[in-house]
């Protein structure tokens, strides 16, 4: 019965591109209020047009009253109104899609518009929820389309992967010097510490900052005890007041 009446009313001049805003009933009253909303000027002649279109479907019972109102939106107003409906009916289109990547230009008879976004297998219900869902708020035609999203590489963001330095205590040598190697001609010229291989198996395997630091701290001070600090010593014990017994004996004297 709608489009019924739409196309009816869609014959004057002045509400080709009309919507019904609304139907109210008040059956206590017996009254029924119909709203039209139109993009373009009317005149007199066509609002008692469009009411008697409109009385020719609401029943005899019943009166009317025909409210008409006029609305004009712009390509800013279509745009913010497609980006809430894509957030809501499209959470994840929505979470990818930016302001720009919306844009709606005016045509002769309504809106053209279009979405920028990774071309899926939704693309076709996505414009054509978009297109129902502009038609039942505003005037006019609306036809839109899906563009693919170009991806500029500066606009492209890749985190580098933090490495942590690793410590390793190098381990110490000496030179070697006068000898006269035995089998081998190929004799090496530096030679370690055998303290130092426990040194460096030890650091290589704590498990963790403390215990890695306390084994820095062990060799050092077998290596340098004269940089430890002395401890303080510890306090004399009192002597009790009184006889002590020394010593007990078998001695019979």
């Amino acid at each position: 019965m709608v489009d019924d009446i739409l196309s009816q009313v869609r014959r004057l001049d002045g509400l080709k591109n009309a919507i019904i805003g609304g139907v109210e009933l008040e059956q206590a009253a017996n009254a029924v209020t119909v709203r039209l909303v139109t993009d373009l000027a009317y005149s007199h002649e066509e609002y008692l047009a469009a009411y008697d279109s409109v009385r020719h479907y609401v029943p005899e019972c019943f009166s009317l009253d025909l409210k008409i109102s006029k609305l004009t939106p712009d390509c800013d107003m279509i745009k913010r109104r497609i980006l809430a409906l894509i957030g809501e009916n499209f959470p994840a289109l929505a979470s990818v899609t930016e302001d720009g990547d919306v844009t709606v230009s005016k045509t002769d008879e309504g809106f053209s518009f279009e979405v920028a976004t990774f071309s899926g297998p939704r693309a076709d219900d996505v414009i054509r929820t978009l297109e129902n869902s502009l038609k039942k708020t505003y005037c006019g035609t609306f036809c839109g389309k899906v563009v693919k999203k170009n991806i500029k590489a500066e606009d492209i963001t890749v985190e580098e992967k933090v490495e942590e330095e690793s410590f390793e205590a190098p381990a110490r040598t000496f030179p070697v010097e006068n000898f006269t190697p035995i089998e081998s001609a190929d004799a090496p010229t530096r030679a370690l510490y055998i303290s130092d291989f426990n040194f460096v198996s030890e650091l290589r395997a704590a498990p963790d900052a403390k215990t890695f630091m306390e084994v820095i701290d062990k060799f050092e001070t077998a290596k340098f005890p004269e940089e430890v600090p002395a401890q303080a010593p510890a306090p004399a014990e009192a002597t009790p007041a009184g006889p002590r017994i020394l010593a007990i004996t078998a001695c019979p004297t």
